[in-house]
């Protein structure tokens, strides 16, 4: 044993990623390296609405063996020293795995990170490439690739950090505005994810007020990302049953179309004064929300009264997608997570209570049923 031995200036020991979330999580940069392997190993970009019955299931019907060009010893040597077999399991053994794309947007979940990675950070090796990918980075994190080496969009590194005073209507604004179900923000627009947000902060961190100041620990970070995580995988869920049983109830459409009348046969009518209805507001489409890569401006020192600064033009002057100022709120007399806004300030939408309420009992039952038989297989 040389000297250099006992300065401890040797190979250190490899590091096996835990996935743990609170107080006792790996390091950043364990984190971030076993999270950028693990997104190329099991294709997360490409993973399918549900997974299958034990195991994760892809868009393209394509296998790990279908990937992987000839064989390759590194290969399960990289799945160990990244503990692939845990984190498939994180992914799966969730009884929210019904909810569509829970597993892919659980993912996302875990790269909301507390800090930067290290000075001396480096990418783990490819699964594909067998080697280094480019050490190419964006807001201070590398960028996500997928097993063919291209950048990815929709997935990035982020932060949330711990020990920092926040208030409680930025800390709401920075969860809503997160990549978390981005692929169904047409599902759930700005207004409908910080009211989501809100509620879930007033629970988590027993906030009754926007102005009131917030630290997160490592342990109350974990909770209310988890818990906006479920909240959200859980209306959009909803709305989707909801529009299905709306289909349902509609009547169908006559099997051949109604024969117009000519337009000698509109001569013969009496004449009268025209009335037209206009409607009261127009009939547009909001654009959904064009997510923020990163949640980096929580570092810099917070007023009293910060403003929403990630909030996109388009929306935050929009009195239907954005969320309703505070001097509104406080004339409305609805306190922060208030739960009295309308389906349809919400949602953009008339809601049947019945039907509402039947898509939110049938997700419970199911969600129910998934968690007994998690707990019988284990």
């Amino acid at each position: 044993m040389g000297l250099f031995d006992f300065l401890g200036t040797s190979t250190p020991p490899v590091s096996i990623p835990t996935f743990i979330q609170g107080s006792g999580r790996d390091s950043t940069d364990l984190q971030i390296r076993s999270l950028l392997y693990l997104f190329q190993r099991l294709r997360i970009n490409r993973l399918a609405l549900f997974p299958a019955e034990g195991s994760l299931k892809y868009a393209d019907g394509k296998l790990w063996d279908d990937i992987l060009s000839g064989s390759d010893m590194s290969v399960p040597k990289l799945d160990g020293m990244y503990n692939l077999t845990a984190f498939e399991k994180l992914l799966l053994c969730d009884n929210h795995r019904v909810l569509i794309d829970f597993p892919k947007n659980k993912f996302r979940m875990l790269c909301i990170l507390s800090e930067y990675p290290s000075a001396n950070f480096s990418r783990p090796l490819s699964p594909t490439k067998f080697g280094a990918s480019s050490d190419e980075m964006e807001d201070g994190f590398p960028v996500f690739k997928d097993y063919k080496e291209r950048r990815v969009v929709n997935f990035s590194f982020s932060i949330l950090p711990v020990d920092t005073p926040i208030t409680a209507r930025l800390l709401a604004s920075e969860l809503a505005n997160s990549l978390l179900y981005v692929e169904h923000f047409s599902y759930v627009t700005i207004l409908a994810r910080y009211h989501i947000a809100s509620k879930v902060v007033r629970e988590v961190l027993g906030t009754s007020t926007e102005d009131a100041f917030i630290t997160l620990s490592e342990d109350s970070k974990a909770n209310l990302l988890f818990k906006y995580l479920t909240e959200l995988a859980f209306i959009v869920q909803v709305i989707r049953i909801y529009d299905q049983y709306i289909k349902m109830e509609q009547p169908a459409r006559p099997s051949s179309p109604t024969k117009l009348r000519s337009v000698r046969s509109y001569t013969n009518l009496p004449q009268s004064p025209s009335r037209v209805l206009l409607p009261t507001t127009p009939n547009t489409t909001l654009r959904p929300l064009s997510p923020k890569k990163s949640l980096t401006n929580l570092r810099s020192s917070l007023t009293s009264r910060p403003s929403i600064s990630n909030f996109n033009a388009n929306e935050i002057y929009n009195p239907v997608a954005a969320p309703p100022s505070p001097e509104k709120r406080r004339n409305s007399g609805s306190g922060f997570g208030d739960s009295s806004l309308s389906y349809n300030t919400l949602y953009g939408r008339e809601v049947r209570a019945d039907l509402w309420e039947k898509s939110k009992n049938s997700i419970r039952e199911k969600l129910a049923r998934e968690l007994r038989q998690i707990e019988v297989s284990k």
